[in-house]
């Protein structure tokens, strides 16, 4: 059984400044991240689920929800956040704050209401849900987590899809794209970003992952 991560954001400098490419059937070694706005534990009743689905919030339909076992750190992180291992596939947490800032706009990166508080992280072993956008992350970030937890992060990836996120001006404070299927990621002057649909085996040890749904 394969998990299937949809819409994984590769960011304007990830393509720029740290190059990275790929293409549509290719296989690539990879890690993944989340900005998490919403963070929920599950409850211990009725068994679990490792899963990846699309949410169900209209303003987020770039938003996923992720299901999966807290994985501590075996030391220190600079980067802060916490590990969420869905599937086998290990994800580092980045939480979002509940308090307004500069750049922090209500409603896009803002931290959900409803959401558990940002601290303190889930405790080891703990199931929990999160939602958020998740994209791939750039080497230091890799480096700095897999020497907190003192394993590799990455995992073969095979590209099934790919969406170039045309810039076409701001309005309302807010830069608008315009989605275009591509063949292959590129560098572009427009410094356009680019979603993935990514897939990667279950290995037999991982929990499987449940059909795309909304929760």
């Amino acid at each position: 059984m394969s998990l299937i991560v949809p819409r994984v954001l590769v960011g304007p400098g990830l393509v720029g400044s740290s190059d990275f490419r790929t293409k549509l059937d290719a296989e690539v070694l990879l890690a993944l991240e989340i900005y998490c706005r919403h963070r929920v534990h599950v409850s211990d009743q009725g068994g679990h689920q490792a899963s990846v689905s699309r949410s169900a919030d209209v303003g987020s339909t770039d938003e996923l929800i992720l299901t999966g076992v807290a994985v501590p750190f075996e030391g220190p992180c600079r980067l802060g956040g916490w590990v969420l291992q869905v599937a086998g596939i290990p994800v580092h947490v980045t939480e979002a704050s509940a308090t307004a800032g500069p750049g922090v706009i209500a409603g896009i990166n803002d931290r959900d209401p409803a959401s558990d508080p940002e601290e303190p992280i889930p405790d080891r072993g703990a199931w929990v849900r999160v939602r958020g956008n998740v994209s791939v992350a750039d080497g230091y970030v890799v480096d700095e987590v897999e020497q907190a937890l003192q394993r590799s992060v990455q995992r073969l990836w095979r590209v099934h899809r790919i969406v170039r996120l045309v810039p076409t001006g701001y309005r309302n404070g807010m830069q608008h794209t315009r989605p275009q299927e591509v063949e292959a990621i590129r560098h572009t002057r427009d410094a356009s970003s680019y979603l993935l649909d990514l897939v990667a085996p279950v290995t037999d040890t991982a929990v499987q992952d449940v059909p795309d749904q909304a929760h």
